[in-house]
């Protein structure tokens, strides 16, 4: 997702880890099982949640949601799985922390993620799920010190990082790479890539102030979100001295990559959608030619809020 963040000028995103695309698109990471993926989209209804999937080719499909999912629910993400969605939802302050959700559907299940019902985490502003760990990274509201956590769901431990040090979520230290070996930072109105390796420094062109950035899954890119268009800055041509290139304009919210680094996928709004109860469409940026390709089923079935990667297996 391309997001800005507010209190460090960088882009809080969750890095939205997911497999593949349907219809042909099976390149999954080394090491997971060939799946078949589509963009799927959570409609957090007050009482009944509906989970549709969108694939390139054919009619959506919607899915029953596991029962006990909390009404009115946040969607924070699509987990790397294809099968697990995160959530949230803020509660009076008067009662305790209701942690995140995780709403799984094969099996089909709804549960707590240990470690997370922490007062602190009250209000969840940014999720970030590692493919490689599966530990989440989350970060509290922006406010004049937002705090950042690591949370071991296996162990069900919770862990403050320290103020100013780089994470998924983005702030102050900076927005992590998804393989944490690069760190992406924005002073004043420049952008600066460093390899927390080699030491290496890439600085990127000045760049708006309110402009949004996310980290391709395999961490060899970065979509950059400037006023009406997408960026895509390629940092394994030339790392020091590569320019960005632009892939056409944006959507009208966030941006998701594919698992395998080679899709784009975005919210667009539609004249002809205009008088229907929902109004958007997705699209598929193919990045490597700029191709872009309408998800036919999605259209006018798109409202405000998160969309994402779910595996088409789990569909009845």
């Amino acid at each position: 997702m391309i997001r800005s963040d507010s209190y460090a000028g960088l882009a809080v995103a969750a890095t939205v880890s997911v497999l593949a695309f349907a219809a042909g698109w099976r390149d999954p990471p080394a090491g997971t099982e060939s799946r078949s993926f589509c963009p799927a989209y959570l409609h957090s209804a007050p009482l009944h949640p509906v989970l549709t999937l969108f694939p390139l080719n054919g009619p959506a499909v919607d899915v029953p949601v596991p029962a006990g999912v909390p009404p009115g629910i946040d969607v924070l993400e699509y987990g790397p799985d294809g099968r697990t969605i995160y959530g949230y939802r803020i509660l009076s302050p008067l009662k305790p922390p209701a942690g995140i959700a995780r709403i799984k559907f094969d099996p089909p299940r709804v549960s707590r993620v240990p470690g997370s019902a922490n007062r602190a985490l009250r209000e969840v502003y940014c999720l970030s799920a590692s493919p490689i760990s599966g530990q989440l990274t989350v970060t509290g509201p922006p406010a004049s010190r937002p705090r950042t956590f690591d949370i071991d769901p296996a162990a069900g431990t919770i862990t403050e990082m320290p103020p100013g040090a780089p994470s998924r979520c983005g702030g102050a230290g900076g927005l992590l790479s998804p393989d944490g070996k690069r760190v992406l930072t924005k002073r004043d109105k420049a952008l600066t890539v460093t390899d927390l390796q080699s030491g290496k420094v890439r600085v990127i062109e000045s760049t708006q102030s309110d402009a949004g950035y996310l980290w391709s899954p395999n961490s060899d890119m970065l979509a950059l979100g400037r006023g009406n268009g997408i960026m895509l800055v390629d940092l394994t041509e030339d790392f020091e001295h590569s320019s960005p290139r632009k892939l056409g304009t944006a959507g009208d919210s966030d941006v998701v990559w594919s698992p395998d680094s080679k899709y784009l996928l975005i919210r667009t709004s539609s004249l002809s959608c205009k008088f229907t109860l929902y109004g958007e469409s997705l699209e598929v940026i193919e990045v490597a030619a700029g191709k872009r390709m309408p998800v036919k089923s999605s259209h006018c079935q798109i409202t405000a809020g998160a969309f994402g990667w779910m595996d088409r297996a789990i569909a009845p």
